[in-house]
C-alpha cells in the first residue's frame, strides 16, 4: 500500500489531490511510495495534516450524496491530528486554545 493510498482510506470524505500532493512536498516525500520504504515519523507527519484537514472540512453534498461529520466527529479528528503530530515530534503543528493571562500586565 503506498502513502496515499493509506492517507485516502483515513475516511470516505473526498480529499483532493492537491492537498495531498502539498502534504508530500511538506513534508519532502513522495506519496506514492510504499509505506514500508518510508520513516514512521514521516507517515505520522502526514496523517496529522489529513486528520486535521477532516477537522476542518465543511460538510459536503451532490448528487444525492451526502458526507457530514458532527462535532464529536470533528474533535476525534482533531485529536488524531495532535496524536500524530506528537507521535511525529511535531509540537504546535495543529492549532489549540490558546491560553493566558489577562489583566493589567498584558
Amino acid at each position: 500500500m503506498t502513502i496515499r493510498e493509506s492517507l485516502l482510506a483515513i475516511s470516505p470524505y473526498p480529499i483532493p489531490t492537491d492537498f495531498l500532493d502539498s502534504v508530500g512536498e511538506g513534508i519532502g516525500v513522495e506519496l506514492d511510495n510504499e509505506i514500508e520504504d518510508v520513516e514512521a515519523r514521516d507517515i505520522y507527519r502526514a496523517k496529522a495534516r489529513v486528520y486535521y484537514f477532516l477537522a476542518t472540512t465543511p460538510n459536503i453534498s451532490e448528487g444525492g450524496v451526502s458526507i457530514s461529520f458532527n462535532a464529536r466527529d470533528k474533535e476525534l479528528f482533531l485529536a488524531m491530528a495532535r496524536k500524530f503530530a506528537d507521535l511525529a515530534g511535531e509540537d504546535g503543528l495543529i492549532p489549540g486554545v490558546a491560553y493566558g493571562y489577562k489583566g493589567e500586565n498584558i
